[in-house]
């Protein structure tokens, strides 16, 4: 069953485990909106660390015919594909000095709250540049580089000059981008240099909203799909 960590969140009695859900969320929208596959069973070894699923690689077809013909088969085409779970955190250690003092719990609070912020840089590191033959799981980089889903820009956006003068071009891009999507996107991932362009474009074309979440952080949109900004991690 897929849930978000919100819908997690929910069914958890301790108020502390409550707490380390929020600060997940809180410190990244990719987080926050994700689904997660409970696919990880207790109690059995470790024996469901692989994690099967089934890609869609050719959709299926549909065509006109001529009376008296028959059509042309075209089947749907699926792949099995498996991939291994991988195990992502840390811990830290507390004196047993602070840990009796009466700000023991002011240290405890802050080193949770830095491993958490540590452990969803790494994730969204690793979302992008990931490598599977170097441990953890491949990642957008690997995964796109050479197939028909790479897409490269041909607008020059490198001055405020050519943002005013090229930025309709670059809007074009955009729409071509987000038609060849599956969908309507849940968010556009990008590092800090691009989300300020971006930004620039969507002020300048009408685009562009800025809103606050539960958490009172700021959601920048492009035409109503939230931008997230993924940092040094992402360059492209």
């Amino acid at each position: 069953m897929a849930i978000t960590l919100y819908e997690a969140k929910v069914g958890m009695a301790d108020k502390v485990d409550q707490q380390i859900v929020d600060m997940f969320r809180r410190s990244s929208q990719l987080l926050d909106c994700m689904t997660f596959d409970n696919v990880i069973a207790p109690g059995t070894g470790g024996s469901t660390l692989t994690y099967g699923y089934i890609q869609l690689k050719t959709p299926g077809t549909a065509a006109v015919r001529a009376v008296g013909a028959e059509y042309t088969p075209g089947e749907a085409k699926r792949e099995k594909k498996t991939t291994g779970a991988v195990i992502m955190g840390g811990s830290f250690q507390v004196d047993r000095v602070l840990q009796n003092s009466a700000g023991a719990a002011d240290e405890v609070a802050f080193q949770a709250e830095q491993k958490i912020k540590a452990t969803a840089n790494c994730f969204h590191n690793m979302v992008i540049n990931g490598d599977s033959e170097n441990g953890g799981f491949d990642g957008l980089k690997k995964l796109l580089a050479g197939t028909a889903n790479e897409m490269v820009s041909a607008v020059s956006l490198a001055s405020s000059q050519e943002l005013d003068e090229n930025y309709n071009a670059f809007l074009d891009e955009m729409d071509a981008f987000l038609a060849a999507l599956d969908g309507t996107p849940s968010m556009l991932l990008m590092n800090t240099a691009m989300l300020i362009k971006l930004r620039s474009i969507a002020r300048r074309a009408g685009y562009y909203e800025r809103t606050r979440d539960d958490f009172g952080n700021f959601v920048e949109t492009y035409a109503g799909i939230p931008m997230v900004d993924m940092g040094k991690y992402f360059d492209g």
